[in-house]
């Protein structure tokens, strides 16, 4: 039995890639899985404020891959979190439609996993897929860190109304196109 447990972690400019057990840091252990049903609030914004961010919110999000190839078949994992405990907020600017940005980093996160599922259901079909499998993960992980970057950008973090509206939209429109894939 062969296990690999990857994630890249985005914290607006800065990312990390774990490869790692999953308990592998404390602050890493409490976490939000991407549900349909569940919104963040600001008080899942545990962690300390970046005092030199021009940022006002960070959310911290990440998609774990996790495969294992037991009995001649390749299965896998694949999981969008948000991390409460790195995550922060300047309190002088918790406003609806600050959370209402940060929310939609964490929806983005749901739709590149779905978008990796879909690849990994259409493509992966053996242990011996294992390394595409690993090429899937990084194209659509580095696919995922530019819609973010770009997210950010086009909407001037969220200040931007009028673009903010429309990534909504797109995000709810993408996310039902692949509804099939969704988190469960």
């Amino acid at each position: 039995m062969r296990y690999l447990f990857l994630s890249l972690f985005l914290f607006s400019s800065l990312h990390i890639v774990i490869a790692a057990s999953p308990s592998a840091s404390k602050k890493y252990e409490n976490k939000i899985l991407w549900n349909s049903n569940y919104k963040l609030k600001w008080a899942d914004f545990k962690g300390k404020p970046d005092g030199f961010a021009s940022e006002v919110a960070m959310a911290a999000t990440s998609i774990q891959y996790y495969t294992e190839i037991s009995n001649n078949q390749f299965k896998y994992t694949i999981t969008p979190y948000f991390y409460p405990a790195i995550s922060w907020s300047k309190k002088n600017t918790q406003f609806d439609d600050v959370l209402a940005h940060e929310q939609l980093h964490f929806d983005i996160t749901e739709l590149y996993a779905r978008k990796m599922r879909q690849a990994f259901s259409n493509k992966v079909k053996s242990p011996k897929d294992h390394n595409l499998a690993s090429s899937i993960f990084d194209k659509i992980m580095k696919e995922w860190d530019e819609e973010q970057e770009r997210y950010d950008r086009e909407t001037n973090h969220g200040t931007n109304e009028v673009q903010q509206q429309k990534w909504i939209l797109y995000v709810e429109q993408q996310l039902n196109l692949l509804s099939d894939y969704a988190t469960k």
